[in-house]
């Protein structure tokens, strides 16, 4: 059900104002399995009123989380919620047309 270039495996990763969690999942005949799960706490100062304040702090925590419990899949879903905000990343972009937008986005 996965599907994600054939992958059987998947990882979930859930990025908060105060650790990340991870799960790993593997589809199965009966259903899902969990495979792996844990988390980090990250510093109070990496997420600040709801934004990323240090970007370099939250890479290195995601790859000691990775690390910590030998992540095996590359394939990776990440869900946003929130009742009222959810962290983001503001990112400046050059004027360009919306197609060329919808090109680079995704390496933003």
């Amino acid at each position: 059900m996965f599907d994600l270039l054939g992958s059987k495996s998947l990882l979930g990763l859930d990025i908060g104002s105060s650790c990340i969690k991870a799960v790993q999942l593997k589809e199965t005949r009966e259903g899902y399995e969990l495979e792996q799960f844990d988390y980090v706490e990250i510093a109070p100062s990496v997420i600040v009123e709801d934004s990323i304040a240090d970007s370099a702090k939250l890479v290195e925590a995601i790859k000691e989380l990775i690390k910590k419990i030998r992540i095996k899949s590359k394939n990776v879903v990440i869900s946003l919620s929130g009742h009222s905000s959810v962290i983001i990343k503001k990112i400046m972009l050059p004027e360009m047309t919306e197609d060329v937008l919808n090109e680079n986005i995704r390496y933003e």
